[in-house]
């Protein structure tokens, strides 16, 4: 088995096989950044069958979710700045995936739309996607002694609650 964190972080791994005793922040960090890697990777590989590449996918899947979105809001959601949204939407409409169409009450800017091609394309990568997910997610789990617990769920939401406020912590001003 692949251990995309020791491949990718090979001093971290590294240091965690030689620590006596890490603390459970290190390890939780540590194997959630190892699913977020293998979770990527299979999406990659899946998606890469539908000529896409993890950003397009996500392209279209907000303006899947928000026909009209500005550039702005696109880059918001994709967690990347508006030079990086502008070079990926030029590929996209190069490629008649998406459309741009002026805003009429603001000349600057523009709403995106998907292409009739571009609607296809996702509802096809998005189910191939699906049937993935559930796919690699049964497998594991099909073994009723290894079946998660409904608090684990509830666990995982209030860990992702807790790092969002965190991160809000950091965005703000040093005092």
């Amino acid at each position: 088995m692949i251990s995309y964190l020791g491949l990718l972080y090979p001093a971290r791994s590294e240091r965690l096989l030689h620590m006596s005793h890490p603390t459970p922040p290190e390890t939780l960090y540590d194997i959630l950044i190892n699913l977020f890697l293998v979770v990527n990777e299979n999406d990659r590989f899946v998606l890469a069958r539908h000529g896409l590449s993890l950003p397009r996918f996500h392209v279209l899947q907000h303006l899947h979710a928000e026909p009209g979105i500005s550039f702005m809001r696109l880059s918001d959601l994709m967690l990347t700045d508006r030079a990086n949204v502008t070079r990926i939407i030029r590929g996209m409409e190069t490629d008649e995936l998406v459309s741009r169409q002026l805003n009429p009450r603001d000349h600057r800017s523009y709403w995106l739309h998907l292409t009739a091609k571009g609607a296809a394309l996702y509802a096809l990568a998005a189910a191939a996607h699906r049937a993935d997910v559930a796919s690699r997610f049964a497998g594991p789990f099909a073994d009723p002694s290894r079946q998660l617990q409904p608090d684990f769920f509830a666990q995982l939401h209030t860990l992702r609650e807790g790092l969002e406020a965190h991160l809000e912590t950091l965005k703000q001003p040093a005092a």
